[in-house]
């Protein structure tokens, strides 16, 4: 959706950030948390309903991207608005 672009753009763009790097996935990109400051952009997202909580790279101790990806759906916020038709999974 171009929503969530626009709210990255918000985030961090011409913005320093830092990668912390979680894996490779099998196209051989990088899996990274993303900071800009003291805020974690992934979490942001998720909490803002403009991404799906990534469960495939979750630590156990991470399960804060669910609990925010649900807080989100049942608000109908960002792509959660929308019928189940249009959602794309990322």
């Amino acid at each position: 959706e171009a929503a969530s672009i626009e709210v990255l753009a918000e985030l961090v763009f011409r913005k320093v950030v830092q990668l912390e790097p979680v894996a490779q996935d099998r196209y051989d990109r990088l899996v990274a948390r993303v900071h800009q400051g003291e805020l974690e952009v992934n979490a942001e997202l998720v909490k803002l309903g403009y991404a799906w909580a990534a469960r495939r790279y979750q630590r156990k101790e991470e399960s804060d991207y669910c609990t925010f990806e649900a807080a989100a759906r049942e608000a109908r916020r960002g792509v959660w608005r929308l019928t189940p038709d249009p959602q794309i999974a990322p």
